[in-house]
């Protein structure tokens, strides 16, 4: 039989972890979804935008997809959190308000985040094998972003 006390807390623990439930953070979805989320005069192609909609933009956009788990508190904060904070670094969704400079910058960043194997992060890939870029992938984007910086 357990203690008494050892029941009071995990009574208490499971209390805290339902209670939790309710309070869902704010969801990182823009109502346009992912598609056409770089600006015209950047020239992606069908392909350079679906390997960056598979291995970046969920991080790096105003539209996430949210996995099951997503649901569960506190994976949630904790996703929205990161997913915060990889929007600071770079987002693709507001590439249309910065000047050639910026854009410039930003893409040189992931150019050499790619080509260092830092993205899409190791643990994102752990969930998310088909995020994984292979070596055509990120030679499709390499060139890209050459021809966009020049």
């Amino acid at each position: 039989m357990m203690p008494k006390i050892s029941r009071c807390f995990l009574l208490l623990i499971v209390s805290v972890f339902v209670v939790m439930q309710f309070f869902r953070p704010e969801r990182n979805v823009e109502p346009t979804g992912a598609q056409n989320i770089l600006p015209a005069d950047m020239h992606a192609s069908g392909e350079v935008q679906k390997i960056l909609a598979t291995s970046c933009f969920d991080c790096h956009s105003n539209h996430t997809n949210y996995p099951w788990y997503s649901n569960i508190q506190p994976v949630g904060w904790w996703l929205k959190t990161h997913i915060t904070e990889g929007k600071e670094a770079l987002n693709f969704s507001d590439f249309k308000n910065l000047g050639p400079i910026r854009r410039r910058s930003k893409l040189e960043s992931v150019l050499k985040q790619i080509q260092q194997n830092k993205m899409p992060l190791p643990a994102y890939i752990k969930l998310h094998p088909e995020s994984k870029m292979n070596n055509q992938q990120k030679k499709i984007i390499s060139q890209w972003i050459k021809v966009v910086n020049k």
